[in-house]
Formats: structure tokens, sequence, C-alpha cells
């Protein structure tokens, strides 16, 4: 029988509401949604990383990488499929040129994410893809963290840190020009080059080099670091109320000790935490087609009555489906 780990699951599905939280506009402490989002990165990469780390063969190692590849490739494209019908509908509120919009959605198909939640997926499967790259050409994770870590940077001077660039780094006609040209390229820094790939090499770190810290380090680590989060929102909060915060020079460092404090929770298996993880998975990808169609029902500008509507029907949609999939095997690839 597969390992469980039920504090990790119970995370996961904390994260897929706090996600809710945030799409639906309802007011957020961003430090707690941000936190849970790039848990899910840092987590899955744990998890193939470590499964790489116990395969005793080259071969067998590939397999793995191509294998989650694979899988998360098939997600991307399924649900890329699911949510296409709300990209025509969103082109046609917007006006855009048909094939303006085509090409639109062509590049962020590639390059950032189908749609609002999916650029997680496409995140996902680049940064699990660069990491193993970077560890079959045999480059030390103290430079995988540092490749990383650059465009980590360019976020953090997109959102939080945008005050920061604009005193010190505006009038740098070189840097606006290359700033300029990945904007350009690339649309939006919410893709997996830019978030995603910093939290996955952590995750893999962890699990290939299977990291020992005392029980107190890692409460310690973990509660230090996530007052540093908070310390951040509290300040920008207060001095630059305006900024969208996405990014925090703190969160590396508290997801690294927070997964290695749940990996070390002792908790008793029990059917339920199987079935958190199933359902914060189908919280996370459905929740946008209700926000959708509330706006179409509803559109009352409540948030909490939208919150309320999207996750108590979201949570119902995802119960249904768990209960299908075991019944008709086509819904296996929905996750």
């Amino acid at each position: 029988m597969p390992k469980q780990y039920p504090a990790i699951d119970v995370m996961k599905f904390l994260a897929a509401i706090g996600i809710i939280v945030l799409h639906c506009e309802l007011p957020y402490i961003s430090a707690i949604t941000r936190i849970g989002l790039y848990f899910f990165f840092v987590a899955s990469a744990y998890f193939v990383f470590n499964k790489y780390y116990q395969e005793a063969t080259i071969q067998n190692q590939k397999k793995t990488i191509t294998g989650f590849l694979w899988h998360i490739g098939r997600l991307y494209i399924v649900w890329s499929l699911l949510y296409f019908p709300l990209n025509l509908y969103e082109m046609q509120l917007r006006g855009e040129d048909v094939m303006y919009g085509l090409l639109n959605y062509i590049r962020n198909f590639f390059l950032t994410g189908s749609y609002w939640q999916l650029w997680f997926l496409n995140g996902l499967w680049v940064s699990v893809f660069l990491t193993a790259v970077g560890i079959r050409a045999k480059i030390s994770f103290k430079w995988l963290f540092l490749l990383a870590l650059l465009p980590y940077t360019i976020g953090l001077g997109y959102f939080n840190y945008n005050w920061l660039y604009q005193i010190f780094l505006a009038d740098n006609v070189l840097l606006n020009t290359l700033l300029a040209g990945l904007n350009f390229i690339w649309g939006s820094p919410i893709n997996g080059l830019c978030l995603g790939f910093l939290f996955v090499v952590i995750g893999a770190y962890i699990g290939l080099k299977q990291p020992k810290h005392s029980t107190s380090t890692l409460w310690w680590g973990t509660i230090i670091s996530i007052a540093g989060v908070f310390g951040e929102q509290i300040l920008i909060d207060y001095f630059y109320p305006n900024v969208v915060q996405a990014v925090y020079v703190f969160m590396p460092l508290c997801e690294y000790f927070l997964l290695l404090l749940l990996l070390s929770w002792d908790i008793k298996s029990h059917w339920i935490y199987g079935h958190l993880r199933k359902l914060s998975m189908y919280l996370f990808y459905l929740h946008t087609w209700l926000i959708c169609i509330y706006g179409l029902w509803f559109n009352t500008g409540n948030n909490l009555h939208k919150f309320t509507f999207v996750f108590l029907t979201t949570l119902l949609a995802s119960e249904l489906l768990i209960w299908l999939s075991q019944r008709i095997k086509i819904l296996k690839y929905l996750t």
C-alpha cells in the first residue's frame, strides 16, 4: 500500500479553498493564499523527484520524469479543452478580433496558461522539465537555485516590489528594453518560469537530498519564515496599498520549512485524507467554471455570496465527479 501523507493532503485542500477565495475576490490575506498556491508546486516536485530518487536505474528515473510530464501535459490539454468555450465567450465580451484572440490564446497556451488557474499546470510542466534537465546535466542545486532565483526576482519586481523598481531602475534603458521584450513574449510574469521554477527546485532538492533537521528547527524555521511573509505584506500594504501582492522574498524559505514540517508529522492514515486530496484537485480545476456561471445567473456584486455559491457548487460537483469516476473510466483523465 502506498505511503500516505495526511498533513500534505489537508494542506492541499485548504490551499484549494484559498485559491477560490482569491478568484472570488473575497477580502483575503494575500500571504495565506500565496503560501497555499506555491505549496502545490513544491509538494508536486517533492513527490515526483522523491520517486526519481528511489529508482535504481537511469532508465526508470527517465520513465518517472517522462511519465509525470505526460500526465501533467495530458491534464493541461484536457482541462484546456474544457475551458476553451469560456475563452471564446470572454473573447466575444472583450470584442476582440477573432484572429488576434486565437493568436493570443495560442501564445498563452504555450507560454503562460490557457485559462486562469491552468497556468499552474503549464508552469508545473515547464518547471519540472527544466529542473530534470538541470539534474541530468549534473548542475548542482546551488546553481539550479540561482538560475531559478533570477526569473523569480523578475516576479518580485513586477508585483510586490514594483515600487522599488520604479524608484531605482525605471530610467535604465537596457533593463526597460529587456523587460518590454519579455512582456511582449510572455504577456505576463504569471508563468512557470517566474513563479514555479524556484519552488520546483526546492521540492526537488527535498525529494532527492532528503535534508534532515530537528523538529524544533522545522517549527522555528516555519514560524519565522511565515512571519517574514506576513511582515512583507503588512509593510507593503501600509506604504504601497495599491500594489498587487503575489511574490514574496521570504516565500521560498517558508515553503521549504513548511513542506519538511508537514512531512515530519506522523498522522494515522484514514480514507478521508485521500478523499480530501481528490477534492482539492477538483476544487482547483472546476471552480472558475462555476465563477462564470455565477456571473451569468446572479452577478450581484456581493463577493461573499459569490464565494459561497462557487465553493458549495464546486464541492458538490467535485463529489459527483469522484463518484462518477469510479464508474466511468474516461473521467480518470480529469485527474
